[in-house]
């Protein structure tokens, strides 16, 4: 099991049940690289996670 304790923003989901996963296609007419997750919740709470390039 995977502790929290460390992602204290992350934990107010970890009782939420994932209701879909959608992946957010970078912005082509940017030059950076980025990718982004979205994960939509149950109670209609969502969480968005971005990543650049740099950050790889």
């Amino acid at each position: 099991m995977i502790s929290f304790d460390n992602y204290e923003f992350i934990s107010e989901y970890k009782n939420k049940t994932l209701n879909t996963v959608i992946s957010v296609l970078p912005n082509y007419s940017k030059t950076e690289i980025s990718n982004e997750v979205l994960f939509n919740f149950m109670v209609g709470a969502q969480l968005l996670i971005s990543s650049d390039y740099a950050d790889v």
